[in-house]
């Protein structure tokens, strides 16, 4: 039990740690603003960019599993 509390002490300090030292983003949108192209690839392996959805409702889920 002890040896646990020493591990989970040093991750959090390193998590705590790497939290403090994230810059934060420089670029700030708003609502309404233009956004650059990126496409990536769909479950198929197809292309899909986003202007493919240019004039449509979009909502993108950025999420990771770890």
């Amino acid at each position: 039990m002890k040896r646990f509390i020493q591990h989970f002490s040093l991750v959090s300090l390193i998590i705590g740690t790497l939290i403090l030292c994230v810059q934060p983003v420089s670029a700030q949108y708003t609502v309404g603003d233009t956004v650059s192209d990126f496409t990536l690839n769909d479950l198929n392996g197809n292309p899909v960019s986003l202007s493919d959805f240019s004039g449509q409702y979009l909502l993108l889920n950025f999420f990771a599993t770890w």
